[in-house]
């Protein structure tokens, strides 16, 4: 049994290695050889020209029938007598009452701002009166908020 054993695991029989590696034959060649080229030129050309389309004013009747109208005039010419749009009002009490309404304050004074410089004078004045309004709020949260508890607690510690 023991034969029959070496036989199968493949011990005995004397050494046996295996055959030596030959590693491959790589030919030698040159390397490529490439060719310098100019690059390509590109010409500048002017920006496109955006034109503004018209204004169009559209008129809703009784009847629902919509009828569009040219407006006269250029989009974004400025207004006569513009609106005030109170934007040093909303930067004051952005930085000295209630942040909240005066970052509204500060927006809507922007919205304000813009509609002016477009020429859009109903835009301007009611983004100018919400802007005013939103400035008063914070005036008044403001002196509320700061002011009110501090005379309590001045009035509490010299009462004590």
């Amino acid at each position: 049994m023991s034969e029959e054993k070496e036989r199968l695991v493949g011990g005995g029989g004397g050494d046996q290695s295996p055959p030596a590696y030959a590693p491959p034959v790589y030919e030698a060649t040159a390397p490529p050889v490439y060719q310098a080229t100019a690059p390509p030129v590109y010409q500048a050309t002017a920006p496109p020209v955006y034109q503004a389309p018209p204004l169009q004013a559209c008129i809703v009747q009784v009847q629902r029938h919509v009828q569009c109208v040219h407006v006269q005039g250029e989009y974004g010419r400025p207004m006569q007598d513009p609106p005030n749009t109170y934007m040093c009002l909303s930067i004051f009490v952005c930085l000295c009452c209630f942040n909240p309404f005066g970052y509204g304050a500060f927006i809507k004074a922007l919205d304000a701002h813009y509609a002016v410089l477009a020429g859009d004078r109903v835009t301007a004045e009611n983004s100018s009166m919400e802007a005013k309004n939103f400035a008063t709020a914070s005036i008044v949260c403001g002196v509320f908020f700061l002011i009110v508890p501090a005379v309590v607690a001045l009035v509490v510690i010299f009462m004590l």
